[in-house]
């Protein structure tokens, strides 16, 4: 305590504050400097008696917080007795007035010195020093001017009472008593906030009580005591006009009012902790109660009701029937976690405000917590199950839906008229069978998840091992998955039946189809076949006319034509011959009507039969065109080689032999002719025959009748030159007199030059055959026509062998 440092100062009468005031009812400070002993041999003993600077400073600054604060507002006057000390100690003592107070100085009044010598060294110093606050020097019977007398000491001549000892003992309890009533107020403020004190008392005793309740009797008999000490009531102490021990006494009475209500507060406290005691004991009462109420529901009634609810129902009505009951116990769960809820808030409150209650608690609530859980989970899972069984049952319902659809498809008839309704057909035959394998999938992984749920292992609320029956749901299940595996196989079976119908259509219909097609080629062909070799052949001597003889390369390229058709044509009347025949067996098999086929097969042999006469035709007429071309070259070499050998013959030749020469090749040109004009009015004839047909049927003519014509004239022409030439030679050999086989070249020329106009005039006339046979007959009195021409026939034939014969 910093008295205890300060109470040998004060005691010797170097520094006090008796608690007087000025009159303005300021705190007093009295700084008695004669007391000091400064006239001491002793150096040692003068020092020790003299106040240190800092020793000062530390007592008036714990001098200065005894006064309140509103005496202390006033300011301190402070009397400094002088009379009797040098000016270096008043000096140190009014720095350390300046030090320790400053600003709370009022006045400082300084009792002069005696001697005028040592006053005046006083005002120079107070002159020269300047300090903060007001200084003033007076003398002692002039204090009463600043302090009143019944405030002043009696040894500075006034009337107030001031024992230094007495001062210091009365601090010096008035000081303990502050500190422990503080100390026992705090103690008990700390054992309320932080309920120690509840605690001791719920442990099993009273000593805190007892303890606390002896502290504050002592504690309000000091405070009494003291109280009778500071505020006398005779004469013969201390008066009670000392203003600070009348500060104190109000605080002693305040401390001693906050003791009694801090006693009573206790009092109250202790009544309250009995109080709450009891309805804590009750609230955790309540709380094991409901906890032991909800564990017995869970375990009796709410186990059995879940129990029950272990079948899987025998259709999708009877399982939605067992959500529905899930759906209520899952309500109840519901409703079991609202209570768990609340539960759970008044354990957390119980903790909170009985800590010693804290594992009986604990082990309640985390006992609920898993039981309830365990329950929840239990009957989350057994609704799975029953929504599960929903599943199951209805997949199979829309399994047997799809199978019903498949099977009333599968065992209708076929609907198809050609190859794309059997398309049809097919693809939606095979979509269904896709949706009707799809939910057979899906059954199936339906039906094994379910039964892997029914055979996972259960144990009931508190960890006990179920033994839960679910055998009969098991074969139900397998039952049903049988029934739809046996209803997937027959519809499997049907479905491979109509597959191979439908296959067995659809090569119907493509033979049929490619049977029509053949049919429809003939037709093409035999439409083509009788003009295409003529008009390529025509073609070619168009393009180059000067060159009329036919070579061996394009006699082959006709003939390899005239295979290639061939060929092509048999090969595509033996594949459609055999699409009919499968198209009839086909027809047969699927027990359908077989008259289109047949009246297909007889469409095929008509087109066959005539493509094949139009073949023949048309090989007859290249046979007769290859004997015409061929004759014609012949000829045009003959009557040139003849030409040439007029030209260059020697005039010196005998005559009979050159006349019988010439007579010779002159009668084998003259066949010749004769078999070159028959057989192009053969092809004059047959072109205008086609020409007339093509009339009707808004065709193209043919051009290759003029070419013949053209090619005969030209012959005709070098004949004609021929017998000039044959003239000339005869009249330059022999006189006219004796020319007897003149009229014979002459008549032949002429009979060539009248010929040559009736052919001009009637090749494409509709008189032409007669012409024609009338010209034959006429030059057939030197060479016989071949057997095998004859020129009445409206369609003659010529052989393959026409062309050595004309050779």
């Amino acid at each position: 305590m910093e008295l205890e440092k300060q109470a040998s100062k004060i005691r010797q009468g170097f520094v006090s504050l008796p608690g007087s005031r000025d009159r303005a009812n300021g705190p007093v400070i009295i700084i008695n400097i004669g007391q000091w002993n400064l006239h001491s041999k002793d150096k040692l003993d003068s020092d020790k008696n003299v106040l240190q600077y800092e020793e000062l400073v530390s007592l008036l600054g714990y001098l200065a917080q005894i006064p309140e604060d509103e005496a202390r507002a006033q300011g301190f006057t402070v009397l400094i007795d002088g009379r009797k000390a040098p000016l270096k100690y008043l000096r140190r003592v009014l720095r350390a007035c300046q030090q320790a107070l400053y600003l709370m100085i009022r006045h400082v009044v300084i009792i002069q010195p005696e001697r005028f010598f040592e006053q005046q060294k006083f005002n120079f110093e107070l002159l020269k020093e300047a300090y903060e606050f007001k200084t003033s020097m007076t003398s002692v019977h002039r204090l009463t001017k600043y302090i009143d007398v019944a405030q002043l000491p009696e040894a500075l001549g006034g009337t107030f009472r001031y024992n230094a000892n007495v001062w210091v003992d009365l601090r010096k309890r008035y000081e303990n008593f502050i500190v422990k009533v503080n100390n026992w107020l705090q103690t008990t403020k700390r054992l309320e906030n932080s309920n120690i004190s509840d605690s001791m008392l719920s442990a099993g005793g009273d000593i805190v009580k007892k303890v606390a309740t002896n502290s504050a009797v002592d504690l309000y008999k000091m405070g009494n005591d003291l109280l009778d000490d500071l505020l006398p009531v005779d004469a013969t102490t201390l008066k009670s006009g000392n203003s600070d021990w009348n500060d104190a006494a109000k605080k002693i009475e305040q401390l001693l009012k906050q003791l009694k209500e801090a006693e009573e507060f206790s009092c109250q406290e202790n009544k309250n902790a009995e109080q709450h005691k009891t309805a804590s004991a009750k609230l955790i009462e309540d709380y094991s109660q409901g906890v032991n109420n909800l564990l017995f529901w869970i375990c009796g009634a709410g186990e059995k009701w879940l129990l029950t609810l272990h079948e899987i129902g025998d259709s999708a009505d009877d399982a939605r029937q067992l959500v529905k009951e899930h759906l209520e116990l899952e309500i109840k769960s519901k409703e079991l976690m609202d209570q768990v809820d609340e539960l759970n808030d008044m354990a957390n409150t119980l903790l909170t405000e009985f800590p010693d209650e804290s594992d009986s608690v604990e082990s309640n609530k985390m006992q609920l917590n898993k039981i309830v859980k365990v329950f929840c989970y239990r009957i989350q899972r057994q609704k799975r199950i029953s929504l599960q069984s929903v599943l199951f049952h209805e997949k199979l319902n829309d399994f047997s839906r799809t199978t019903d659809v498949l099977l009333e498809s599968l065992c209708t008839e076929v609907k198809a008229e050609n190859s794309d309704d059997v398309e049809a057909e097919k693809y939606t035959m095979e979509r269904k069978a896709e949706k009707m394998e799809n939910i057979y999938h899906d059954v199936v992984d339906t039906g094994i998840s379910f039964i892997d749920e029914l055979c996972v292992d259960e144990s009931n609320s508190v960890g006990r091992a179920i033994a839960r029956d679910y055998s009969a749901a098991v074969v139900h299940i397998r039952s049903k998955m049988h029934e739809t595996r046996d209803r997937r196989r027959r519809c499997q079976d049907l479905l491979d039946v109509r597959r191979l119908k439908l296959q067995q259509l659809l090569q119907l219909y493509t033979c049929e189809n490619d049977g029509e097609q053949a049919t429809c080629c003939f037709a093409n062909l035999m439409h083509k076949s009788a003009t295409r070799w003529i008009e390529e052949l025509y073609e070619t001597l168009i393009n180059d006319y000067s060159e009329i003889e036919c070579n061996g390369i394009e006699m082959g390229i006709f003939q390899e034509d005239r295979a290639k058709l061939e060929e092509t044509a048999r090969s595509t009347y033996e594949y459609g011959k055999q699409l009919c025949q499968v198209a009839l067996v086909l027809r047969r098999s699927l027990r359908m009507e077989v008259q289109p086929q047949l009246t297909l097969n007889q469409k095929l042999e008509n087109i066959w039969g005539k493509f094949c006469r139009a073949l023949s035709e048309s090989e007859s007429n290249i046979n007769i065109a290859i004997a015409f071309y061929t004759t014609a070259n012949e000829v045009n070499h003959k009557l040139d080689d003849l030409n040439e050998k007029l030209i260059g013959r020697n005039m010196d030749v005998n005559r009979r032999p050159l006349a019988y020469m010439i007579n010779m090749e002159k009668n084998r040109l003259g066949g010749d002719m004769r078999e070159l004009r028959h057989i192009a009015a053969v092809l004059t004839k047959q072109f205008d025959s086609k020409n007339y047909r093509n009339k009707y049927i808004g065709e193209q003519k043919s051009a290759v009748p003029q070419h013949i014509q053209l090619q005969l004239e030209e012959i005709e022409e070098k004949f004609h030159n021929l017998n000039i030439n044959i003239s000339k030679v005869m009249n330059c050999h022999e006189p006219k007199a004796n020319s007897p086989t003149e009229p014979d070249v002459l008549s032949t020329s002429n009979f060539s030059v009248d010929n040559k106009r009736k052919l001009h005039t009637n090749g494409s006339d509709s008189h032409n055959d007669n012409a024609l046979n009338n010209v034959v007959q006429e030059n057939n009195s030197d060479k016989d026509i071949p057997s095998h021409l004859d020129a009445d026939t409206d369609s003659p034939t010529l052989p393959v062998t026409l062309l050595s014969e004309a050779r």
